[in-house]
């Protein structure tokens, strides 16, 4: 992992991306009992993801290498969207 945030140029923000998806995997567990921590949780995630694609774009990486990308903020706006209506 350490060699993919250097290709992307990114080596210094490995750590807190790290910090940044364990807080919101676990606000995710939050959001079974606390829907709004939840939302923000899965909005959140979905950021980081929205980012990664752009940082592939940048750095010009095949479609493939960007679908867990893609499939990841798709999913956390689902769960975004569906905790604000829970």
């Amino acid at each position: 992992m350490r060699q993919e945030f250097e290709r992307y140029g990114l080596g210094s923000c490995r750590v807190i991306a790290a910090v940044l998806q364990l807080a919101g995997a676990a606000g995710q567990i939050l959001g079974l009992s606390y829907p709004l921590i939840g939302c923000f949780a899965s909005g959140g995630l979905a950021l980081m993801m929205f980012v990664a694609l752009l940082v592939r774009k940048r750095i010009r990486d095949r479609l493939h290498q960007s679908i867990p990308a893609a499939v990841y903020l798709a999913g956390n706006l689902y769960l975004a969207a569906a905790s604000m209506y829970r």
